[in-house]
């Protein structure tokens, strides 16, 4: 499966994982109908969609460490493109466009939220830009770490079990704070210090991956503000 995802080009292989998760949603139906509970919204999700989510989140957070973990010392980080990180990338753009397909479909039950699809559009543009002009994987795959706070949110609208979800709003909370609130920004510092201004990529298409990432870091203090409210 790997080996033919490799051989797709950027569009082929993000059409691929939009129909892979469309056919594990819909795989989902038989088995999994009702609605998973809400945590500090109105929105009620199908529980078929959050198992989907939680598999996108667990693919970002496997993919992100590649990439970290396969950079090389001394490489421009703003040029790196580790082999294999690009099934990865397109992973999360085709869950992705799934999700605003999902969220255009099924408006009548779930509201559309402006800021999930802000972040949303602003994601793919900063993965695309990535993945096409090779800038930024290296911080592209820290900015996929944000999901691994996903990941015990989603868990947590799955379980039924009141201890379980109190423990698990705890590791959300905490997760969140590390890698939305605290190291996006750190991360920026460390690539507006040391590394933009010294690398050999265009810079034109380093400011349009920056503004991105700022936009990111809006969405995500916005939310660490909406967290901090509900608890």
């Amino acid at each position: 499966m790997l080996d033919f995802l490799l051989n797709l080009e950027m569009r082929d292989m993000i059409i691929a994982y939009v129909l892979i998760f469309f056919v594990m949603y819909v795989a989902m139906i038989p088995c999994v109908t009702e609605l998973a509970t809400p945590e500090g919204g109105k929105v009620m999700a199908p529980r078929k969609l959050v198992y989907v989510c939680l598999v996108h989140s667990t693919i970002a957070v496997i993919g992100a460490c590649y990439v970290i973990i396969n950079t090389e010392p001394g490489i421009d980080p703003m040029a790196l493109v580790p082999d294999g990180s690009r099934p990865f990338l397109r992973c999360t753009m085709g869950y992705l466009v799934f999700d605003v397909l999902f969220m255009v479909w099924n408006r009548s039950n779930v509201p559309l939220e402006s800021t999930v699809m802000v972040h949303h559009a602003n994601t793919f543009l900063a993965i695309f830009l990535a993945d096409y002009y090779a800038v930024g994987v290296y911080f592209v795959g820290y900015l996929a770490l944000n999901e691994a706070s996903s990941i015990p949110m989603h868990i947590m609208r799955l379980t039924s079990s009141r201890k379980l979800k109190s423990m698990l709003k705890v590791v959300f909370a905490l997760s969140f704070l590390i890698f939305r609130t605290i190291m996006l920004p750190t991360l920026l510092y460390f690539m507006e210090m040391y590394y933009i201004h010294n690398s050999s990529v265009n810079m034109a298409v380093i400011q349009m991956e920056r503004k991105c990432f700022y936009l990111h870091l809006a969405i995500n203090w916005y939310w660490t503000y909406m967290v901090f409210k509900m608890a």
